[in-house]
């Protein structure tokens, strides 16, 4: 992951398995009033939870019902698991609002892209 010194853009070889970062991040550019500082930080939040989540093997079915932060509190980071529980929630909030994009989302494939 590279962080653009002239945009302030996140650029990360891969996307997430687990999360949409792309339409989350999107999400929160069009659909809140959030600095681009605090979406930067709620990407970044899950980008590291999607990886951490993937190299401990969780099943992505846990994504799919009930509230995200309690399904996957027994498998978050021990550091800074208020953070992590906080972008769940929000990532929770662009899963309602945007279900059709969580969908695609399922069926892409791993690319390049600017998050």
């Amino acid at each position: 992951m590279a962080l653009c010194r002239f945009c302030g853009d996140l650029h990360c070889k891969e996307q997430s398995d687990f999360f949409d970062i792309i339409g989350f991040k999107q999400f929160l550019f069009e659909q809140t009033e959030m600095s681009h500082g605090t979406v930067r930080e709620y990407v970044v939040r899950l980008r590291r939870l999607g990886q951490h989540l993937t190299v401990n093997n969780i099943s992505r079915d846990l994504l799919k019902t009930g509230y995200l932060d309690e399904n996957l509190e027994p498998w978050l980071p021990a550091t800074s698991t208020n953070n992590y529980r906080i972008a769940l929630r929000k990532y929770a909030q662009y899963k309602v609002q945007m279900p059709g994009a969580i969908k695609q989302k399922a069926h892409a494939g791993t690319t390049s892209d600017i998050y």
